[in-house]
């Protein structure tokens, strides 16, 4: 537990680099002008190159030009150019050293508003808009439309100490000027970056478009730049190819061989086609502390993915609700990389083949300790860590409660844990954790959690991931990323209640134990339910949630609320509806696993390649009972189920108007009793098709499928 109490939030960063941060302006603020021994004026409305002198009454019309009037500058002999408002049409424009860019003026320069006096360069797109320069600033500026094979937006080559600070770099592009292996081109969308000493604050990098690598930014070799507080959103690559090589590598930030900071940063919503959608590192070992690394995707390494002898250290992070259409949802590893994970939250991330978590293969070692591992899932095996091809796992002080397999490993160490079903150990449990809000996202613990004060504080690892101390006065720390605060205590209660129930009326907070404390989430019962109760019930209502069941469950839908038993429910006027219409897409109504029940449910609204409404793999048998799917959504096959190697019985349930078919299976074997398939669509079996498999139809309705 806590010993020492800090205002939620605080944070303490200490930088070692070489730009001094007294030279950077918060956000909107104006910079001290009074240590330059010049300053320059320029303005798109008043400005004039051919009459202008640069000063407030006088100013320049553009920054190529302004540039050119300054014939000397050094560290003695510092100049400051003041851009007003205004959309600047700037191509290919080289800063000089010593040279300091800030936007954001009024026309009188006496006032600066980032935000109501956008100072935007425009490349137009049909060049790149700025190359850095040695000890230059560039702040408060919006850079755009930038078109060039390096760095489509900024270009730093072998610069020493610069800043951007307070900029958007938005809607750039880095391009092939033709398909030839020489060097790599078409990198670094938003900005390039290679052996420079660059400090990048308080910036937006978004929407920047690469045709091979690094949508966001790209940063190559040593020196190395540091990211403080940067947003990285949005960004992609495209699937590019030279002799059979897929060169197409991260999505948000690609590094080779350079080790950046990243601190207090976002990497949120970029893709690449191949690997890393947030981040990817080659031959690179960067320290990333107090991020949020979000709703990436790739085939490899959703949120990130490192590449050949990587030593990334990652802390303090949360790495949340990645995708990879392969493997490694939050993160993977491969080719002697050894990452050392502390402090860190990976929560919803997902892997449509292995490693829900985290994948690693070819002698890797990854080492976690202090990391909550929650709800992430894979539709093959590891839903939450897969390590395979002689490399290690070290898993110390964790908490582990997936989806699926916690752990799939040839060689793994496990301590001071606790993992979902157990595992063997020196101090590991497996009782559920008891989180203070899973439906909300907060993964504190809750006061008895079997995770506090049982295990041991680890040297140099004295801090969670909110900069709360660990060491309580027995040297005791709880498990898990979250410290909980003094006065909390475990608590040992081996109770398995024999059901949870589920109201979409209840009040957060309850313990799901009757009708009257009832879980808001059905999720959240799923969540708990695999400490060892294997039946939910859930009342009437709609619940805007994807479900992923765990194996041997029972969920029973059409209560109104007030049932003791299953044989008074009236489905007909309390219909379970799960609806995932309003969800991120590709979104599916639930994933099922071998021994599970759905009884008296209706999917509505999933959008995804397979499975709209429920999706199987693996599964050696599962039970769909009186339920319906309609208006599901499977750009392949199986808009309201598809199974894949999977045993299913399938029981007077309907299937009205889904695209991609009511039923596809691969492989698989299948009774479908009595079910209703109306209006369904697909290319080939509009209610029904079996591709390699079995499948016994018994009594049934079909009409109006196409």
């Amino acid at each position: 537990m806590r010993s020492i109490r800090l205002a939620r939030g605080t944070r303490v960063l200490v930088l070692t680099i070489g730009v001094s941060l007294h030279s950077i302006s918060a956000m909107g603020d104006n910079p001290d002008l009074a240590s330059y021994s010049s300053i320059h004026h320029i303005s798109a409305t008043r400005g004039s190159d051919d009459n202008g002198d640069g000063s407030v009454a006088s100013p320049w019309a553009s920054l190529r030009y302004t540039l050119s009037q300054i014939k000397t500058a050094t560290e003695s002999k510092v100049h400051a150019i003041l851009i007003a408002s205004g959309t600047y049409r700037t191509q290919n424009v080289s800063m000089k050293p010593y040279v300091h860019l800030y936007g954001g003026y009024d026309e009188t320069f006496e006032t600066r508003n980032l935000e109501l006096e956008p100072t935007i360069l425009d490349g137009r797109d049909q060049s790149g808009v700025i190359d850095g320069a040695s000890h230059s600033i560039l702040d408060g500026l919006t850079i755009t439309r930038g078109r060039t094979r390096y760095g489509g937006g900024l270009c730093f080559y072998e610069v020493e100490s610069a800043t951007l600070s307070n900029c958007r770099i938005v809607d750039n592009y880095a391009y092939y000027s033709n398909l030839t292996l020489d060097s790599q081109r078409g990198i670094g969308g938003g900005l390039y970056c290679e052996d420079s000493s660059l400090m990048i604050v308080d910036c937006l990098i978004a929407n920047n478009d690469a045709i091979d690598s690094g949508g966001g930014i790209c940063c190559v070799g040593s020196p190395a730049p540091t990211l403080l507080r940067c947003t990285i959103s949005n960004n992609l690559n495209h699937q590019s190819h030279y002799a059979g090589i897929i060169l197409s590598r991260g999505g948000g930030i690609y590094c080779f061989r350079c080790s950046p900071s990243i601190l207090q940063c976002t990497l949120h919503g970029n893709s690449t086609p191949q690997s890393g959608g947030g981040l990817f590192g080659y031959e690179s070992s960067p320290l990333i502390e107090d991020c949020t690394i979000s709703a990436n995707e790739a085939q490899n390494g959703g949120g990130m993915a490192f590449n050949a002898e990587c030593t990334p250290a990652i802390s303090k992070s949360r790495i949340l609700r990645n995708k990879a259409s392969t493997n490694g949802g939050g993160l993977l590893t491969y080719r002697s990389s050894a990452p050392v994970i502390s402090n860190c939250l990976f929560e919803g991330n997902a892997a449509m083949k292995d490693g829900g978590a985290s994948y690693s293969e070819s002698e890797c070692k990854s080492t976690f300790i202090h990391c909550d591992l929650i709800k992430n899932e894979a539709l093959g095996e590891g839903g939450g860590l897969l390590s395979i091809r002689t490399s290690n796992l070290v898993i110390k002080n964790s908490i582990l409660w997936n989806r699926g397999d916690e752990i799939v490993s040839d060689s793994v160490s496990v301590s001071g844990s606790c993992v979902q079903g157990g595992w063997p150990g020196d101090g590991n449990v497996s009782v559920y954790p008891k989180f203070a809000s899973p439906e909300g996202g907060d993964y504190h613990l809750q006061n008895g959690s079997v995770c506090i004060d049982s295990a041991t504080v680890i040297p140099g690892y004295e801090e969670d991931i909110e900069g709360f101390s660990r060491m309580n006065e027995k040297g005791r720390a709880d498990m898990g990323a979250y410290e909980s605060p003094d006065g909390f205590s475990p608590e040992v209660n081996s109770f398995n209640p024999a059901r949870f129930y589920v109201s979409a009326d209840a009040d957060l907070g309850g313990d799901g134990l009757a009708w009257e404390t009832a879980y808001r989430s059905v999720d959240q019962a799923i969540l708990e339910s695999s400490s060892g109760t294997h039946e939910i019930w859930v009342s009437s209502g709609t619940y805007e949630e994807s479900l992923s069941l765990e194996s041997n469950l029972k969920i029973l839908g059409g209560f109104s609320g007030a049932e003791n038993s299953p044989e008074e429910r009236s489905p007909e006027s309390s219909p379970s509806v799960i609806d995932v219409s309003g969800l991120e897409r590709p979104c599916r109504g639930a994933i099922l696993r071998s021994g599970d029940l759905v009884d008296r449910f209706h999917f509505t609204g999933g959008e995804t390649d397979r499975g709209g409404g429920v999706f199987l793999m693996g599964v050696s048998s599962a039970t769909l009972d009186h339920c319906s799917f309609a208006d599901n959504i499977a750009s392949t096959r199986g808009g309201g189920i598809s199974g894949y190697q999977s045993n299913l019985s399938i029981y007077e349930c309907a299937f009205h108007d889904n695209q991609g078919g009511g039923i596809y299976l691969l492989e698989s074997n299948a009774d479908v009793s009595h079910c209703r398939f109306i209006g369904n669509s697909a290319t080939w079996g509009g209610g029904l098709y079996g591709e390699e498999s079995t499948v016994e139809v018994f009594g049934g309705d079909f009409r109006k499928n196409q």
